[in-house]
């Protein structure tokens, strides 16, 4: 997987965006769940494919104010078409 992601206000808290990171979903175990909210932070990912070929995002917002933006995508490594 390759991402790449931003702190967009000062409200980011990187131990809330590590602490949704560990709470992934069996379905979706790509980053954190599709939504997790605690206190005042909620995260959310949006992700669309599967293993073999996917992309998505993630946000975090504080009482509703984005401060944290992320894209991801990824996929298999192995192509049965190379040798």
């Amino acid at each position: 997987m390759n991402y790449y992601g931003q702190v967009i206000d000062n409200n980011f808290k990187n131990s809330f965006l590590k602490e949704a990171l560990m709470h992934p979903s069996f379905d979706l175990p790509y980053r954190g769940r599709e939504i997790y909210v605690k206190e005042d932070y909620t995260y959310k990912m949006d992700v669309s494919g599967d293993f073999s070929c996917f992309k998505g995002s993630e946000k975090i917002y504080f009482k509703n104010i984005l401060t944290y933006a992320l894209s991801f995508h990824g996929g298999k490594i192995i192509d049965k078409h190379f040798d």
